[in-house]
């Protein structure tokens, strides 16, 4: 028996959906794209309430947010994907059934139920989540923008709500949208209003001109958007206006979007229209900057068959008419990788009850059967698909599949062979006890099988002239067709008064045959019955009406009304009557010999009545077990109950992948989606990246005959111990003098360092470090610092080399009265460098060089006088070179006898007077630039006199060094001391240095330095371990912006800690801090690297950053989120509260030092908290953390 007739099902959701005529008319009406606009048809994103998908658990609307995405389905469940960063795609309990729309912010999520309440999620930082008592009950539309962090509620009465951040007045609802409103959107700083008039409101945020609403469009506009910065209305005539930011097109509206467009929405700086000949176009960025993520190129896909439209900040969203989601643009947080089962879910849509067994069909074209097998009345054959109606008798079955091919099976001595000519032309099916119609492409029908007394496989006779039918429905031994002029044609056994026409048998929509009795539905909802009246069955209630389906069994009959309940009357020797008390949502109903089936909005079938043969136990399925592992393969312990739907898992910090996989316990009957993704394999699980402390695994049970369940799988980071600061060496590696000790040091108090000499990573097994350690050889020293409870430190590897200094060269004495000069060649290439003289008595090097006696140290220059020497006495003289890397090797030795004025000279090199250098020579010669050495062509040597170099900077250093003391440098007329700083052109700039010896001899050293413009930075495509990241978008901002950098390997590193010195780089670098800075007098200042002065120096000048109470800075210390805090606070010169309270959950751990800080800075909205709303003030910060801050402090 059919109990629908013909379908009713598209026009029977309209009415009970929302109760809302003119949200019907539109849905209807965007099916066919003849687009009229009602009042209440525009979502926060500006999309219309998008049609019904034909396939029940389709999508029903969707929204896009910041990095987030949303969808609702037809059976009121809302679906997240995308960023999950303060839980906004962590829909709740409460939000996954009965919604009737969605809307998408920056950080949060809203949803509306069919009860007229608002559900809120996520965000929490300004209250945007924190739904006020006014907005739980009569409201009929959310607006959540993809760039607002405020939410926007209207009542029935046209009232305007809102809640959340009002920092430039957009939740200050003005009074003339306290009434009279129809339409809402939200924007970044901005909120919208439509009147019933068309007119716009605006308010909030007035820059850029995006409350300046066009007058000539008030009084015509039928939808309206707001985007970051700009707003969007639809007029009636359907052309777009726009208003505000335009710096990206986002408001030059095109040619195209100027009329024939029946939907809007705006981004962050895009903005789409949907057209009536449902394509999509797109406008705004698309200069390939790293804002541009294609959010404008619209797919092939999109051009065609859309009915709704989203847009999130800078992705895209569109919807088709079969309930499939398009997205396209920034899919960073995966906002665009719609979730495979909101285009799969299989839910059951068409029922047939009979006797002992029924049949359900599901969305995906397949037949499920439960009850008794008698007849083989369960044998479903295995290839079959595709179905698209069912229908079931006393011993066997029929399916009708989308070729219009029919399908048989049961007990092959209870029916007849279906008729040749019917296959392929089939549009409709019935079956009785016996026999069976097929209702033909050209509206004629087809019967065969048995009639009352006869045999089996005959073709049966159907009235004369019957033609234009549009549904069929069979009886026991009769039949029943409905015409498209909405008369009935009746035939067959009439023992019963089945064939007695009943009076007012006309304007009927569907008609339903039982076994003695039969059923009519007009088109005013009233029902008419007929036939066998033993048990009451055509006892139709009193006052029935808004029935949309109905369907009639042995002796008892059913309807479903247009509000989703059910009334049923006739016999209930079975209880077939005893409607159950908690059906809800009824959307099709199946009514059996003595029992009665339901289907519910939910996508449960819900049964009542004779159950002998379990023909009412709903074949379902739960899970048997949930198994988790990580990367490796290690299996994470979870103690699975199906009863127990929560769960929480702690997961040590090396885990960064699980793979979930879930059993089921029968997989005919359901499917199992993970976090959105389904399990096609029973055998492969599903693998969910872990990035945050805290991942939420949705484990969703989809029985495709009953309710959907969900476990809910928290996988939680066990908090990181802290690390073990990084030992240090002093001194660093390098090239050293032998015998060097180096001493090994942590800022940990009591830790325990090991090492290692041979170049291997040292354990808590190798050396324990008690003592210096000398340096006797090259090695390669390695170093980690231990303590229990806390994590080893990081790996210390210094490379130490014994030093080679040369000896001074060409050592020569010259004697004079009681004195000896003596001059040698100065060391060059090894830095800084001084010269120790010793002296011997004697023509010769003493046998032992310990008798050298040491007369002079800290000679600086390549020459010393010996005086108060004994005259006819002959001196030996040698010299060491003394570096910061030790001593050289003795030069040559030269001899000297001083004698009276007059006298001859040693040895050495001849005697005589005090003579006068005429020494002109450069010792050395260096360049710098951004405290790095340029290369000089040719290299350095005291002869050479002309040099090149070139360099993007915009200032260079230069050091000199003359070979003889008593010379001077000379530039510009000023003698250089020591250096000088000089400011380059672009192109060349000569340089000339004159050297001027004692004797007055000069000697002139020319540099050219070319300077070249700097080339701009190439944009960092991708590091290749921040796809996904929660801070992705902000870590690329920073690149562009230039204060951060990735490492050579091609990573960021965002997880890793950040120590003192690298945090005050990036600070410095955001800031553009200039200048030298202070004289650095930390304690520890010669740890702090070359690459990191310059900025600690401008830091402490500027007042940013100052040392421990110690006078030690602690560079390689890593720095906590509350020094972070106080450091990003001094750099803004904020006015800080010393009795502040920050608001956090554990702001009794937070210093009352920094409270003040931390409280400035989180008002600003630069600092978020952890986990459960914790500062953790003493935990280090990430490199991503820092990142994020900074970009924060940048962008207020």
């Amino acid at each position: 028996m059919n109990p629908w007739g013909k379908s009713l099902e598209q026009s029977y959701i309209c009415n009970r959906r929302s109760g809302l005529v003119k949200l019907c008319i539109a849905l209807l009406l965007i099916q066919s794209f003849l687009i009229t606009v009602p009042y209440d048809n525009v979502s926060a994103q500006g999309s219309f309430h998008p049609a019904l998908s034909d396939r029940w658990g389709g999508v029903q609307q969707i929204a896009g947010g910041r990095y987030h995405s949303l969808a609702l389905t037809a059976d009121g469940e809302v679906l997240a994907w995308g960023s999950n960063e303060y839980g906004k795609t962590t829909v709740p309990l409460e939000a996954q059934s009965n919604i009737i729309s969605v809307s998408a912010g920056q950080d949060h999520s809203l949803a509306l139920t069919s009860g007229g309440e608002v559900i809120a999620w996520g965000g929490g930082r300004f209250g945007e989540a924190n739904v006020p008592a006014e907005a739980k009950s009569d409201i009929i539309a959310i607006a959540a923008g993809p760039a607002a962090f405020h939410s926007l509620a209207l009542t029935s009465s046209g009232k305007v709500i809102a809640w959340g951040s009002n920092s430039y007045g957009q939740s200050d609802v003005p009074k003339e949208a306290e009434s009279g409103v129809i339409a809402i959107a939200a924007g970044y700083w901005h909120s919208l209003a439509l009147t019933a008039a068309g007119e716009v409101i605006a308010w909030g945020d007035g820059s850029e001109g995006k409350l300046d609403v066009p007058d000539e469009v008030q009084g015509q506009v039928v939808a309206i958007s707001a985007g970051f910065e700009h707003s969007l209305a639809l007029t009636a005539s359907g052309k777009v206006v726009a208003w505000g930011r335009d710096d990206y097109g986002q408001s030059s509206v095109p040619e195209e979007a100027e009329s024939g467009v029946i939907a809007i929405a705006a981004g962050e700086k895009h903005s789409l229209a949907l057209k009536s000949d449902g394509s999509v176009i797109a406008w705004g960025i698309s200069d390939g900057s790293w804002e541009d993520n294609g959010q404008t190129v619209v797919p092939e896909t999109a051009k065609s068959g859309v009915i709704a439209i989203a847009a999130g900040y800078r992705h895209s969203l569109a919807l088709k008419a079969d309930g499939t989601i398009i997205a396209w643009g920034d899919n960073g947080q995966g906002q665009t990788d719609v979730p495979e089962h909101v285009h799969e879910r299989v839910k059951a849509k068409q029922l047939a009850a009979e006797r002992n067994h029924s049949l359900a069909l599901t969305s995906d074209g397949q037949v499920l059967g439960w009850g008794s097998d008698l007849y083989n009345r369960l044998a479903i054959p295995a290839d079959l698909q595709d179905v698209r109606a069912i229908e079931v008798g006393e011993a066997f079955s029929l399916a009708l599949k989308a070729d219009g091919t029919i399908v048989i099976w049961g007990d092959g001595s209870h029916y007849a062979a279906i008729p040749p000519e019917v296959q392929g032309q089939t549009v409709a099916i019935s079956v009785g006890s016996h026999h069976a119609l097929a209702l033909q492409a050209d509206g004629t029908v087809v019967a065969w099988g048995r009639i009352e007394g006869g045999e089996y496989d005959k073709r049966l006779d159907v009235p004369d002239d019957l033609d234009q039918v549009i549904a069929v429905s069979a009886g026991l031994f009769h039949s029943l067709a409905l015409k498209v002029d909405g008369t009935v044609v009746i035939w067959g056994a009439n023992q019963w008064n089945q064939l007695d026409m009943p009076s007012g048998l006309h304007d009927v929509k569907a008609i339903s045959a039982g076994h003695y009795h039969s059923l009519a539905l007009k088109t005013d909802g009233t029902v008419i019955a007929w036939g066998d009246n033993a048990y009451k069955q055509l006892e139709v209630p009193e006052n029935l009406q808004d029935v949309v389906a109905i369907s009639a069994g042995r002796h008892h009959s059913v309807a479903l009304r247009s509000d989703g309940t059910v009334v049923a009357w006739g016999d209930n020797t079975y209880n077939q009557l005893e409607v159950p008390s908690n059906l809800r949502e009824v959307v099709a109903i199946s009514a059996g010999t003595h029992l009665t089936l339901a289907l519910q909005a939910d996508g449960a079938i819900v049964g009542w009545g004779r159950n002998v043969d379990d023909q009412l136990i709903i074949p379902t399925s739960d899970l048997e077990t949930i198994e988790l592992t990580d990367q490796s393969g290690r299996e994470l312990e979870l103690l699975f109950d199906p009863s127990k739907r929560e769960y929480t898992v702690l997961i040590d910090n090396h885990v960064t992948l699980v793979n979930v996989l879930a059993t089921l316990e029968n997989a005919e009957f359901a499917a199992v989606y993970v976090n959105g993704k389904r399990q096609s394999d029973p055998a492969i699980g599903v693998n969910i990246p872990v990035t945050d402390e805290q991942t939420v695994v949705n484990v969703e049970v989809v029985p495709y005959l009953q309710k959907s369940k969900t476990y809910t799988i928290t996988l939680s980071l066990e908090a990181e111990p802290e690390q073990v600061s990084k030992p240090v060496a002093e001194p660093s590696g390098g090239a050293v003098p032998a015998g060097t000790t180096v001493t090994l040091s942590t800022y940990t108090n009591d830790a325990t360092i090991y090492y290692t000499m041979d170049g291997n990573t040292p354990t808590s097994s190798s050396i324990e470090y008690t003592a210096p350690i000398e340096v006797t050889t090259e090695m390669t020293l390695k170093a980690i610092a231990v303590k229990d409870g806390m994590l080893d430190s990081e790996v210390l590897e210094e490379q130490y080399t014994i030093a080679t200094i040369p000896a001074p060269a060409n050592l020569t004495a010259s004697a004079a009265d009681r004195s000896v000069t003596l001059k040698w060649d100065a060391v060059t290439g090894t830095g800084s460098v001084t010269y120790a003289v010793y002296q011997a008595e004697g023509t010769s090097a003493p046998v032992d060089p310990a008798n050298w006696k040491l007369i002079q140290s800290n000679v600086t220059a390549n020459s010393y006088i010996v005086t108060g020497l004994t005259n006819g006495t002959t001196y030996a003289f040698v010299v060491k070179a003394i570096t910061v890397e030790g001593a050289s090797d003795f030069s040559n030795v030269a001899t000297a006898t001083p004698r009276a004025l007059g006298g001859n000279g040693g040895s050495g090199g001849g005697g005589g007077g005090r003579v006068l250098s005429n020494n002109a020579d450069l010792a050395d010669l260096q360049v710098w630039a951004g405290g790095k050495q340029l290369n000089l062509s040719p290299s350095f040597a005291s002869g050479t006199t002309e040099y090149t170099a070139r360099t993007e900077a915009e200032r260079i250093e230069i050091v000199v060094k003359e070979a003889h003391s008593a010379a001077k440098v000379i530039w510009k007329d000023k003698v250089i001391t020591d250096s000088i700083q000089v400011d380059l052109e672009e192109g060349d700039n000569t340089i000339e240095l004159t050297v001027q010896a004692e004797n007055g001899t000069k000697k002139t050293y020319t540099l050219t330095i070319y300077r070249e413009m700097p080339k701009p930075n190439e944009p960092v495509i991708a590091f290749t371990d921040i796809a996904g990241h929660w801070a992705e978008d902000y870590i690329m901002r920073a690149v562009e912006k230039g204060f951060v950098s990735g490492y050579p390997d091609g990573t960021f590193k965002p997880n890793h800690p950040v120590t003192r010195a690298e945090f005050t780089v990036m600070l410095a670098g955001a800031l553009k801090l200039e200048g030298d800075g202070s004289a650095l007098t930390f304690t520890d200042h010669d740890r702090i690297g070359g690459w990191a002065k310059q900025a600690v120096a401008q830091a402490v000048q500027a007042g940013i950053v100052d040392g421990y109470n110690d006078g030690s800075f602690r560079p390689n210390a890593q720095i906590t989120r509350v020094e972070m805090a106080v450091m990003i606070a001094r750099a803004l010169q904020l006015q800080l509260n010393a009795n502040a309270s920050t608001g956090f959950a554990d702001d009794e751990t937070i210093p009352q030092w920094a409270k003040g800080a931390v409280e400035a800075i989180r008002k600003l909205g630069i600092v978020d908290g952890r986990g459960g709303n914790r500062f953790v003030p003493n935990e280090t910060a990430t490199r991503a953390e820092a990142t994020v801050m900074l970009l924060r402090l940048l962008d207020r």
